[in-house]
């Protein structure tokens, strides 16, 4: 595998251990067209004193990529140069009637190669993800040839309330 290749499988896996720790259900379309995984929320009823777990019909779609150059340009955010393609990907979903919404996951490993750990007690993924939504103000796409620099902020990190937030405010 490339190093690329690499990357984007420890981006997948990331997110992925991320929805199964959260009870949410991840799956790849078949085909790429901007989207890399669809996240969609399960919920839970009691029928006769039992559970019954149910896909809800939410859903949210992610596009993931892998870094190690994100830049810190201070602590409020991060600078990542994202291909224009993806950019005008989330920005078009973002302004258009779509009823599913796109966001983009910024894996960030670390610079020195130190990605993954394994030994006796644990498996550890290093280091985080961010995740990205075109500020409201954007109503159009880039004509920018190659990329967009984008600004994350530091309080998108990903962690485990992400997925039920997004779910929370996004889909009301």
């Amino acid at each position: 595998m490339t190093e690329e290749q690499i990357k984007e499988e420890l981006s997948n896996c990331f997110v992925r251990a991320v929805a199964a720790c959260t009870g949410y259900s991840l799956t790849k379309p078949d085909y790429d067209y901007g989207v890399d995984f669809i996240l969609k929320r399960i919920e839970k009823r009691m029928v006769d004193g039992s559970a019954r777990y149910y896909d809800s019909g939410y859903t949210v779609d992610l596009q993931l990529k892998a870094t190690e150059q994100a830049t810190d340009a201070n602590k409020a955010f991060l600078k990542y140069d994202l291909d224009v393609k993806n950019y005008n990907d989330l920005v078009e979903r973002k302004v258009g009637e779509a009823s599913t919404p796109l966001i983009l996951i910024l894996f960030i490993l670390p610079k020195d190669g130190s990605w993954v750990d394994l030994n006796e007690d644990s498996l550890l993924l290093r280091k985080c993800a961010y995740w990205f939504i075109p500020d409201e103000d954007v109503l159009e796409c880039s004509s920018n040839k190659r990329t967009v620099r984008i600004s994350i902020p530091t309080s998108n990190r990903l962690d485990f309330s992400t997925f039920d937030s997004w779910f929370n405010s996004l889909l009301k």
